[in-house]
């Protein structure tokens, strides 16, 4: 039996360190690492940007899942990237628009065998994803306080908190919420 030659054994060493340093990387890259109050209100529906186990815990589907929209609760769950951000945004503008929920799995499927979706999420990977959707976004984190861009989208409305609403009607104040009794 021929011994293996001293450059295949270079080479198969280059590429099992490559490998690794590639896992590596990923698990210090953006998708997995997050500022916890990152998360806005596009037309109507939460927008989360969350590490991969949360979504992939919310998405309830598989462990490579990078984000979902839930139609239920009106709800979006996405990784700390631009693409994967941009690609549920667009989810939620098609749900909006009529577009039914099987002509977008077929868009996923066809991106999918394709291998577009992976190639546009490597090619962001180093970027972090933005603070809203463009256009019909509503209210988001700001300065580590939630801040509402416009109140009113379409059918959607952002309602006043009880000191917006007694500051701007000082004549229908209502009363401030009050603690339970025992609650400190």
């Amino acid at each position: 039996m021929d011994k293996p030659h001293p450059r295949t054994n270079r080479i198969a060493a280059a590429l099992t360190t490559l490998i690794m340093a590639m896992s590596l990387s990923g698990c210090t890259s953006p998708l997995w690492w997050h500022n916890p109050q990152r998360g806005f209100v596009y037309k109507g529906w939460f927008v989360n940007i969350a590490d991969q186990a949360t979504v992939v815990r919310e998405c309830e589907t598989l462990p490579t899942v990078m984000g979902c929209v839930k139609p239920a609760s009106m709800t979006a769950y996405s990784v700390n990237n631009p693409y994967i951000l941009a690609h549920e945004c667009r989810h939620i503008d098609n749900i909006i628009n009529g577009t039914s929920e099987a002509n977008e799995r077929l868009g996923d499927l066809f991106f999918a065998l394709l291998g577009l979706n992976d190639l546009f999420t490597a090619a962001t990977i180093a970027f972090p994803a933005p603070n809203d959707c463009g256009d019909g976004t509503m209210a988001q984190w700001k300065d580590n306080k939630f801040s509402v861009v416009q109140r009113d989208f379409g059918q959607w409305r952002i309602l006043p908190t009880v000191e917006e609403w007694n500051r701007l009607h000082p004549d229908k104040a209502m009363p401030a919420p009050q603690l339970a009794a025992g609650a400190k």
